[in-house]
This record gives structure tokens, C-alpha cells and sequence, in this order.
């Protein structure tokens, strides 16, 4: 069935030909597989760093909070279930 579309329709037969080229070629593919590696890798990072920066900004907004109900004279229990956080985090405030 290939062959037949190859054949019907020339602008097929040059990308087919680069594949053939490249899947028969091991240094194009393991420098493909590579290439492939590290953009995922990279990505990992990002989202890695992304995920940090959400959770130290989550952490923040948390110590902001229990701030403004520390200075409201609210309890520490409510505190600590308002924010999350621990005694001792909301008693260095």
C-alpha cells in the first residue's frame, strides 16, 4: 500500500526517503534519542523549578496570613489550621 502512495505521489517520496535514511542510520538515531533525552530532561527541570517556586510563594502567602491573624490576637489553633503551618513557625512571628 506504501509503495503504491509512493509511487502515485512524488512529494511523499522525499520525506519517505529521509526516514528510510534516518531509521537505517544507528549515529542519526541514538543522536536523535539523545537530542529527544535531553529536551525531556530539560523539561523535567523546568517543571521541577516551576513546582519549587509555587510552593515557596504557597509558604509565603501561608506566613502572611498567619502574620495578620497572630496580630489580630487570633488563637494559634485556628492559626494553625487557617495556614497549615506549625506552632513553631507561627511563634517566630
Amino acid at each position: 500500500m506504501l509503495k503504491i502512495l509512493l509511487k502515485d505521489d512524488p512529494d511523499l517520496q522525499k520525506p519517505h526517503d529521509k526516514y528510510e535514511k534516518f531509521t537505517s542510520d544507528k549515529k542519526l538515531r541514538y543522536q536523535a534519542i539523545s537530542r529527544e533525552k535531553f529536551i525531556r530532561d530539560q523539561l523535567s527541570r523546568e517543571g521541577a523549578a516551576y513546582d519549587e517556586g509555587e510552593q515557596k510563594g504557597a509558604y509565603k502567602k501561608s506566613l502572611k496570613a498567619a502574620r495578620v491573624l497572630k496580630e489580630s490576637d487570633i488563637s494559634i489553633e485556628i492559626i494553625i489550621k487557617s495556614t497549615g503551618l506549625t506552632v513553631e513557625e507561627i511563634e517566630k512571628l
